[in-house]
């Protein structure tokens, strides 16, 4: 993936990518997302990817909130909320130009 991203940034040198960590789970010693973490910086030499920094959690309230016919932010869940605004400010950020 990474490679190919690469590829595609050589014809479009406007092109900008990020990689969002989803659905991780919420147990803080889970190896898997360091390892996921390693994995993309050790591949990311050219830095073609921005890995971002906020990730979005395995949370119960994204399913309820859209079996209820709800954003999550209309959700009564703070954290979810909160994990969701951080995540939206960063991308604006990386979009806008600020990363």
């Amino acid at each position: 993936m990474l490679e190919r991203i690469k590829d595609i940034q050589a014809l479009n040198e406007n092109l900008k990518a990020c990689i969002v960590m989803n659905r991780i789970p919420t147990i803080p010693t889970l190896k898997e997302k360091k390892a996921l973490i390693d994995f993309i910086n050790q591949n990311n030499v050219n830095e073609s990817v921005f890995l971002m920094d906020n990730i979005l959690s395995e949370r119960i309230a994204y399913k309820r909130s859209v079996s209820e016919g709800m954003g999550v932010m209309e959700y009564n869940d703070n954290k979810a909320k909160n994990e969701w605004s951080q995540f939206y400010n960063e991308l604006s950020g990386y979009l806008g130009g600020e990363k």
